[in-house]
């Protein structure tokens, strides 16, 4: 059966940044709890983006950083997911959707590590180049991506199949 094609709607609306805040709900135990707990560092996004701050505006207030990713993340990922990534797995590279989430989410976390962790935050090119925060940034881009692709075929009020 094909995949059912999607309009932007009001359900469609809501479905971006409810599979966020799902998505942050898995990522976050994982990267502040259970990682350390297994010996690896910590993942989380808030120094990288607290310096970002700090160099590019000089001194950014101590709470800029959570601020910009409350708000900036919730939108921009899975915008970017349904928009741009959900796009490409269907007409171009035929990619099942969890491989095109994981895809697309390691290439935001390589961009973040190596051109906003590098030339602007001035740190060291392998900065958090862990298998740990690779994991923990697919199980971000999984939970959103079965969030929106359950959303977008099976919309609220749709009639169901006989």
């Amino acid at each position: 059966m094909a995949a059912a094609s999607h309009r932007l709607s009001g359900d469609t609306v809501w479905t971006v940044p409810v599979a966020d805040a799902l998505a942050a709900v898995a990522f976050d135990p994982f990267g502040r709890g259970l990682s350390p707990l297994f010996g690896c560092s910590r993942v989380a996004p808030m120094g990288l983006a607290q310096q970002v701050l700090s160099r590019a505006l000089g001194d950014a207030p101590a709470g800029a950083a959570y601020t910009l990713r409350i708000v900036t993340e919730p939108e921009f990922y899975p915008l970017g997911y349904l928009l741009v990534a959900r796009w490409r797995a269907r007409r171009v590279m035929t990619l099942r959707w969890p491989l095109m989430a994981v895809g697309y989410r390691t290439t935001l976390w390589v961009f973040a590590v190596y051109v906003t962790a590098t030339p602007v935050a001035g740190n060291p090119a392998v900065l958090g180049f862990t298998r740990v925060a690779l994991v923990g940034q697919s199980l971000f881009a999984v939970v959103a991506a079965a969030i929106m692709e359950h959303r977008l075929q099976h919309p609220r009020g749709a009639a169901a199949a006989p």
